[in-house]
C-alpha cells in the first residue's frame, strides 16, 4: 500500500488555520474598540433630521458613547474632541458640564448629543445638563451638522456680555429638538457667522435677561448672516419670559409655525434686519422673508407685566432700513392684553418692507383691553439696497389682508383689512381652559379665505395645529382639511 507522505504536512497546516481563526475571533471579542470601551449603544432610535436638512434616515447601528454619573465618561466634554460624523453621544443622567462641539457631521451622518429621556406620569423626564459655574456658555456648536435632542439645559446665568447662554451656535445646520431650555439669561444665541437652524418640539421656560451694558438677552436669538440661511421654529412652547423677547431673528428666511407663545415680556417675535451696515457685502442677505403660520400668541394678563407689541417686524431702530421683504401672517390667534392708556398692537411694522399679508387670523382683546390689530411704525431714512429702491421706490409696504376675525374692542381697524368679521365672542370650545378650537356654531367656522396664496418658504394653509406643551409622542397634531377653512390656528372638531 502506497503511503501519502503529504498528509501530516497538510494536517499541520489545517490545524494552524483553525487555531488562527479561533485566536482572531477571541481578539475581536476582547479588543478595546471604541464601542466596547463604552456601554452598549441605546436601543432608542435618534429622531430623523427634519425635512429641510435631512436625507434618508441614518442607520441605527452606529458607534456610540454613553456619558453620565454611572458611566466611564462622566461628561460630554470628555469625548467631544473624539467625535466623528455619525457618532451619537447618549447622556444617561444629570450632569454638570459645559462643552464645545468642534467637529462637523454631514447631512447623512450628523453628530448627535442625545438625552436618554423617558415619559413618566404624563411628562418628559430628560437628563439635565446644568451649566458649570463660571462658564459663559453651556454648549457651543462650532462644527456643522450637529443635533441636540432630549436634554434639559439650565443654569447659564453669567453676567458678562454675550455670555450666560445655554446654547451658542457658531455653525451651519444645527438642529435642537425635544429640549427643555429654562432658567437661563439667554436660551439660544446664533452668531453672525452661523447658518441655518431648526428648533422643534422644544420648551422655553423662564429665559431672558438684561446684560450689564443694558442689552436685551432673549429666549431664542438667531442672527445668521450667511446668504440663504433659514431659521425654522416649529411645534415649540414658549412661556413665562423673564425678560426680552421669545424669538428674535435677523435670518434671511424665517419659518415660525405651529408654536404656542404665552406670557411674553417685550415681544413674542422680533423679526428684523441685519445689524450690519447696508453695503455690497450685506446686500446679499436681502430681501428677508418670513412666514408666520398657525401659532397662538397669548399676551400676559399679570399686573405690572410690560405690554409691548406681539410681533415687531421690519426695522429694529432708526439706524436700520428694514427687511425689504415679505411678512406672510396666516391662521394665527392673537390674544391681546394692554393697559387702556397705551393700546397694544399685535402687529407692528417699522422701516422698509415690501409686503405684509394677513389672512385668516383671530385678533381678540383680553378683559378690558383695547388694541390696534395693525400699526405702522417709523419709516426712517436709512440706506436701502439698490434693488429695493428700483423695485419699490418707497419703503411703504403693499398691504393685503382678508377674512380676519377682529374683536369689537379693536381700535382703528385699517381699510386694507377686507372682509373682516367683527364680533365680541369667537365662541371657542373652552377659552378659560386654553382650548381655542372653534365650536360648531362659531363665526370662525368655514369663514377663512380659500385658496390662500403661497408663502415665501412654506404653504400658508396650515398642515398642523399648535399645542400648549410638547406632545409626549413628539408628533405634530394634524389639522383637519376643510375648505373653506376655519379662521385661526384650529379647525372645528368633527
Amino acid at each position: 500500500m502506497k503511503t501519502n507522505h503529504h498528509f501530516p504536512f497538510l494536517a499541520l497546516i489545517a490545524c494552524f488555520v483553525v487555531a488562527a481563526i479561533i485566536v482572531a475571533r477571541l481578539a475581536i471579542a476582547i479588543a478595546p474598540s471604541r464601542k466596547s470601551r463604552n456601554a452598549p449603544a441605546s436601543t432608542q432610535k435618534p429622531l430623523p433630521l427634519v425635512e429641510s436638512l435631512s436625507e434618508p434616515q441614518r442607520p441605527v447601528e452606529i458607534v456610540s458613547y454613553r456619558v453620565g454619573p454611572a458611566q466611564v465618561h462622566r461628561t460630554v466634554s470628555e469625548v467631544a474632541n473624539e467625535l466623528r460624523p455619525g457618532d451619537i453621544v447618549e447622556v444617561t443622567g444629570d450632569i454638570c458640564d459645559a462643552f464645545e462641539l468642534t467637529r462637523s457631521g454631514t447631512r447623512a451622518k450628523p453628530i448627535v448629543i442625545q438625552g436618554a429621556f423617558k415619559v413618566l406620569n404624563g411628562r418628559f423626564v430628560r437628563p439635565k445638563i446644568t451649566i458649570q459655574p463660571g462658564r459663559g456658555h453651556g454648549i457651543v456648536c462650532r462644527g456643522d451638522w450637529n443635533v441636540l435632542e432630549g436634554l434639559a439645559i439650565t443654569g447659564a446665568t453669567s453676567d458678562n456680555w454675550y455670555e450666560g447662554t445655554a446654547i451658542r451656535q457658531e455653525c451651519d445646520n444645527l438642529v435642537i429638538r425635544n429640549c427643555w431650555i429654562g432658567g437661563n439669561r439667554q436660551g439660544v444665541y446664533s452668531s453672525r457667522g452661523s447658518g441655518s437652524t431648526v428648533v422643534e418640539f422644544c420648551e422655553f421656560d423662564s429665559n431672558g435677561g438684561v446684560s450689564p451694558e443694558g442689552s436685551q438677552m432673549h429666549s431664542l436669538y438667531l442672527g445668521p448672516e450667511r446668504p440663504g440661511s433659514v431659521a425654522t421654529v416649529r411645534h415649540c412652547f414658549f412661556h413665562d419670559a423673564a425678560a426680552a423677547t421669545f424669538v428674535k431673528s435677523r435670518s434671511p428666511r424665517n419659518v415660525i409655525a405651529y408654536n404656542w407663545f404665552e406670557d411674553q415680556s417685550v415681544a413674542a417675535l422680533y423679526l428684523v434686519d441685519s445689524s450690519q451696515p447696508r453695503d455690497e457685502k450685506s446686500a446679499v442677505l436681502y430681501p428677508m422673508h418670513s412666514d408666520i403660520v398657525g401659532n397662538v400668541f397669548l399676551s400676559s394678563t399679570a399686573p405690572g407685566q410690560p405690554k409691548w407689541k406681539t410681533l415687531h417686524l421690519g426695522a429694529e431702530s432708526q439706524d436700520a432700513a428694514g427687511t425689504e421683504g415679505e411678512f406672510n401672517i396666516a391662521h394665527n390667534l392673537f390674544l391681546v392684553s394692554s393697559d387702556n392708556a397705551d393700546p397694544s398692537a399685535p402687529v407692528l411694522v417699522n422701516g422698509s418692507v415690501d409686503r405684509v399679508r394677513l389672512y385668516n387670523n383671530v385678533f381678540m382683546g383680553l378683559g378690558a383691553a383695547y388694541f390696534k390689530p395693525y400699526e405702522r411704525g417709523g419709516l426712517w431714512e436709512a440706506p436701502r439696497t439698490p434693488d429695493f429702491v428700483r423695485l419699490r421706490g418707497s419703503g411703504e409696504p403693499i398691504l393685503e389682508a382678508s377674512n380676519n376675525w377682529v374683536s369689537t374692542r379693536a381700535l382703528q381697524v385699517p381699510d386694507f383689512m377686507r372682509s373682516t368679521i367683527a364680533g365680541s365672542n369667537p365662541l371657542f370650545e373652552d377659552g378659560f381652559g386654553f382650548n381655542y378650537r372653534p365650536r360648531k356654531d362659531s363665526p370662525l367656522c368655514a369663514a377663512g379665505l380659500w385658496p390662500l396664496p403661497k408663502g415665501q418658504i412654506i404653504d400658508l394653509a396650515p398642515e398642523y395645529e399648535p399645542q400648549r406643551g410638547i406632545p409626549l409622542d413628539l408628533k405634530p397634531r394634524p389639522r383637519r382639511k376643510l375648505t373653506p377653512p376655519s379662521i385661526g390656528p384650529f379647525e372645528v372638531a368633527k
